[in-house]
């Protein structure tokens, strides 16, 4: 039973998370879309960096939003 709980954090943690913002759903996107012609953008390169890409966009986003 722990193992099978083990795997399902493992697998929530590396699985993409869903962006509810649709103008940053577009951006990454056209992003996403523009590096697909990269031969080093496939497999597990793609997914670890799509990861670090949404990242950085939604921490882009939030420092808009906040004046410090």
């Amino acid at each position: 039973m722990v193992r099978s709980v083990e795997q399902a954090l493992v697998d929530y943690a590396m699985r993409p998370q869903a962006v509810a913002n649709p103008v940053m759903q577009r951006t990454l996107a056209t992003l996403r879309a523009a590096l697909s012609a990269s031969a080093e953008y496939e497999g597990a390169v793609r997914e670890a960096f799509n990861a670090v890409l949404q990242q950085l966009l939604v921490f882009a986003a939030i420092g808009r939003t906040q004046r410090f």
